[in-house]
Formats: structure tokens, C-alpha cells, sequence
């Protein structure tokens, strides 16, 4: 038997599967941290004060199950370097890792020449940092899962032999 039909055999495909996600996953948080490093040069930074926030509740119905989410809107006002005040709505979700009330202050990046498309940097890198992490200790996790479930499945065909016996 090849090498790896064998792999294959012993569910590989599933570590296969999974490792694959995990670099999707870490692939994803590099090009998220990228982003924001990218938008850090080429946008103005500034200081955003939210003024109101909105939650909005997405329920999502798939046969017996109902799955629902809130995604946080807050309605920002900020300053530009030429001096025009701003007001927009900046959005996040459960994954952003962080919330606002009305007052606080947040530090936001903002397109000079498009005003209202707007970054929230302490939500975008730790978004980009939790999956870098989760990706890396999958990834890392992922061999000696695999090697101890390869044992577990060569003692259990070696005892399968001997009852044969």
C-alpha cells in the first residue's frame, strides 16, 4: 500500500482538512494585519468620539437550528486634518473583540480623500492577531494529534490481530 492511500486511511484526510483551514485561517489574520499596516500609511489617524450606539440582531433560521448574531453600530464624529467634523456609522461585530458606549473615544483611521470610509485600528488588529493565533496553534497542534491517533489505531489493529488469533 502507498504511503498515502495509508495516510489517507488512517484519517488523514481530516488532519488534512483541518490543516488546510488553519492556514486559511492564519492566511486570513496576516492579510487583515497587512491591511490595516497598509491603510496606517496611507490614511490619517484621529480620534473618534461615538456618540450613539445601535445593536441590530440578524437571526438566521436553518431547519431545527436558529442561529443569531449582533452586530454593533456606532454612529461616530470626528475631526479631519482640514478641519471638517465628520459623522459616520462604524460597524462591528461579535468577532471585533470590542465594544463602545456613548462617549468614549477610539482611535480610527480615515481615507483622506474619501471621508467616510473609516477603520477602527484596535478592532481590525485584534481580529487579525486572534486568528493568526488560532491558525498557529492548530498548526502546531495538528502532528502529534495525528501521530498519537496513529498509534492508538496501530494498537488497535495489533489487538484485533491477536483476538484473531
Amino acid at each position: 500500500m502507498s504511503k498515502f492511500k495509508e495516510f489517507m486511511d488512517n484519517k488523514g484526510f481530516v488532519f488534512l482538512l483541518v490543516g488546510a483551514l488553519a492556514l486559511g485561517t492564519l492566511g486570513y489574520g496576516v492579510y487583515n494585519l497587512c491591511s490595516l499596516w497598509q491603510k496606517q500609511k496611507e490614511y490619517d489617524a484621529t480620534t473618534a468620539t461615538v456618540v450613539k450606539v445601535a445593536k441590530k440582531e440578524h437571526v438566521r433560521r436553518t431547519g431545527r437550528k436558529t442561529r443569531r448574531s449582533v452586530e454593533h453600530i456606532y454612529t461616530i464624529t470626528y475631526k479631519t486634518a482640514k478641519g471638517f467634523v465628520c459623522v459616520t456609522d462604524l460597524q462591528g461585530s461579535s468577532l471585533s473583540f470590542v465594544s463602545y458606549k456613548k462617549g468614549d473615544t477610539l482611535e480610527v483611521l480615515y481615507n483622506p480623500q474619501n471621508y467616510y470610509d473609516v477603520t477602527n485600528v484596535k478592532g481590525t488588529s485584534r481580529l487579525g492577531w486572534f486568528l493568526i493565533g488560532l491558525g498557529a496553534v492548530v498548526l502546531v497542534a495538528i502532528p502529534p494529534i495525528y501521530k498519537i491517533e496513529k498509534r492508538r489505531s496501530e494498537r488497535k489493529a495489533q489487538e484485533g490481530e491477536e483476538d484473531d488469533e
